[in-house]
């Protein structure tokens, strides 16, 4: 990730609340994006050696894991909800 300074969110329908975020600046080979909706958790996958990754678990049940680490998996799913937020789709 270092040198990634384009990892915006989109918000695709802001009254179906469905916003996206990328996983790697959108011209990285490994870049997914991911429907802030319909994740249902996410967690660190690590084997000996081998660098970090993301297992996502979508709400529907399937699972995915991406070359990407935790922590900046995070960052974009945290952003994705500040900006829904500001957005007015979330109240706390």
């Amino acid at each position: 990730m270092t040198g990634c300074t384009n990892l915006n969110q989109i918000p695709i329908s802001i009254h179906k609340a469905l916003y996206l975020f990328p996983t790697h600046s959108p011209n990285h080979l490994d870049n997914s994006w991911i429907a802030y909706e319909h994740v249902a958790r996410f967690d660190k996958k690590q084997k000996l050696g081998q660098p970090e990754q993301t297992r996502v678990t979508f709400k529907n049940g399937y699972t995915q894991t991406l070359d990407v680490s935790v922590h900046t998996f995070e960052a974009q799913w945290q952003r994705t909800f500040e900006l829904m937020y500001k957005s007015g789709r979330i109240e706390l």
